[in-house]
C-alpha cells in the first residue's frame, strides 16, 4: 500500500504542478530499472487492465440490428479470452513505446541544441506518459452505451498534455533550449506514435486472430 501511495502521489504532482515537480526529478536517479520499477510498470498497466475490465468482465454494448428481417436485441458481448491476449498486447506496447521515446528523444537532443543524457531521457519520457497511462482509466467507458467518446476525448488532452509536459522537462533534464523544446518533443512524439502504432497493429494481427474464438 506505501507503494501504491508513492506512485499515486508522485504521478498527481506531475500532473497537478509539473513545473514544481520536473525540476525535483533531477536529483533522482536516472537508472533505467529504477524508472521501470515500480512507476513504468504499474502505470502502463493502467489501461490495459482497464480495457481487459470493460471488454472481457462487463462487455461491450451491441445495439439492437436488423439482419435479413430478423431483430437481434441489444446486448453485451464478452470475449474474456480475446481480451486476456489484448490486454497483454497493449501492455507491451505500452512499456515498449516508453523505452521507444525515451531512446528518440535521446539521440534527437544534440539536433534542437541539447545533451545526450540517457537517465534525463528516461525521465522525461516517464513524466511525459503520465497523463497518458492515468487517462486510461477511462477504458471502463468502453462497457457504457454513448460515454465511449469519453475514451478519445480523454486520450487527445492526455497527449497534449503529455507534449506540453515534455516541453517543460527537456530544458531540464536534456538542456534543449526552449525555443527548440516544442520541435524536440513533437519530433520525438510523432516518431513514436508511428512506430508504436505499426508495432500493435502489427502483433493484433499475428497474435489475436488465432485466438479469435475465445470467449
Amino acid at each position: 500500500m506505501k507503494i501504491a501511495a508513492e506512485l499515486w502521489e508522485r504521478a498527481r504532482r506531475l500532473l497537478v504542478d509539473p513545473r514544481a515537480e520536473l525540476p525535483r526529478m533531477l536529483a533522482e536517479s536516472g537508472d533505467r530499472r529504477a524508472i521501470l520499477i515500480p512507476y513504468v510498470v504499474a502505470l502502463a498497466a493502467i489501461g490495459p487492465v482497464a480495457g481487459f475490465v470493460s471488454e472481457g468482465v462487463l462487455g461491450t454494448y451491441q445495439p439492437a440490428t436488423t439482419l435479413f428481417g430478423t431483430t437481434v436485441p441489444a446486448m453485451y458481448v464478452r470475449a474474456p479470452g480475446v481480451a486476456l491476449v489484448v490486454m497483454l498486447l497493449r501492455y507491451v506496447v505500452s512499456v515498449g513505446a516508453w523505452f521507444a521515446f525515451a531512446g528518440v528523444l535521446e539521440r534527437l537532443s544534440p539536433h534542437f541544441g541539447g545533451r545526450r543524457d540517457p537517465g534525463g531521457a528516461y525521465k522525461t519520457a516517464a513524466a511525459v506518459a503520465t497523463p497518458l497511462w492515468v487517462v486510461g482509466a477511462l477504458g471502463l467507458f468502453g462497457s457504457v452505451p454513448h460515454l465511449d467518446v469519453a475514451i478519445w476525448i480523454g486520450g487527445a488532452a492526455a497527449l497534449s498534455y503529455g507534449v506540453l509536459i515534455g516541453m517543460w522537462a527537456v530544458p531540464l533534464h536534456l538542456a534543449t533550449p526552449e525555443p527548440k523544446a516544442a520541435g524536440h518533443v513533437l519530433s520525438t512524439m510523432s516518431i513514436t506514435v508511428i512506430a508504436s502504432a505499426a508495432a500493435y497493429w502489427l502483433l493484433h494481427y499475428l497474435l489475436i486472430a488465432p485466438f479469435a474464438g475465445l470467449g
